[in-house]
């Protein structure tokens, strides 16, 4: 029962340094609060060296797949502090963004942080921000069912930008961003398919085979536009 009521609380301090954190950065990143607004915090993990706590959140899908792409960046940002509950004093409060949320906080005894700091009292003083690289799972898997075509074919889609979309228990990997929140995907049979989320057909097959489909493509984005129709 203990451990309940303890890690509710936690739970609980940590919603709050996480909102506190959101209002501060977010007057500096608009768009930390756009894709915090369309993003639910899920779980947190406790780690060490350093010490502090991962955030896990979901995004919600609709606003990923029409906008996922522009937030697809991360970075470490320095310059946060956070004031000290026993004295007068603000400490460096180190965070780590992916995909414009906020992913890992750095702090000391992570798991009774509330009880040494003030979380309604976090400033920013001369912020500056790191870019770090993102790993892309899906490129990975993408480039495996895309392994045996011709490299000049692949300069005609979007292999790097890629994300993984599932529809009715289906999972596609986008190659051609529409720029208006639709997609061509591939899946794992190596079919392509328009992607369209505003549409009874979200996922319609246009083509068997991905290296039949490269070639007859020009490459021209706008030769696509007619398959959304």
């Amino acid at each position: 029962m203990i451990n309940w009521f303890k890690k509710r609380r936690i739970n609980k301090e940590i919603v709050k340094l996480e909102k506190k954190l959101n209002e501060v950065l977010g007057d500096i990143y608009p768009s930390m609060k756009e894709i915090r607004n369309n993003a639910k915090l899920q779980s947190d993990i406790f780690s060490s060296n350093p010490n502090g706590i991962t955030l896990l959140h979901s995004i919600n899908g609709k606003y990923f797949e029409r906008y996922g792409k522009k937030h697809k960046v991360g970075f470490k940002i320095e310059g946060l502090e956070i004031k000290r509950r026993d004295k007068d004093e603000y400490i460096k409060l180190p965070i780590i963004v992916t995909y414009d949320l906020v992913q890992e906080i750095e702090i000391d005894n992570p798991t009774v942080f509330w009880k040494i700091y003030d979380t309604s009292k976090i400033r920013a003083i001369k912020i500056s921000r790191t870019l770090l690289e993102i790993k892309n799972e899906d490129e990975k898997k993408l480039k495996k069912i895309l392994k045996e075509i011709d490299t000049e074919l692949l300069s005609k889609i979007e292999v790097d930008d890629t994300f993984e979309i599932e529809f009715d228990s289906k999972k596609y990997y986008t190659i051609r961003d529409m720029e208006d929140g639709n997609y061509i995907g591939v899946d794992s049979k190596r079919q392509v398919f328009r992607l369209h989320h505003d549409s009874d057909e979200q996922a319609k097959l246009i083509n068997k085979s991905i290296n039949d489909f490269l070639i007859n493509f020009s490459g021209n984005k706008n030769d696509l536009t007619k398959l959304f129709d």
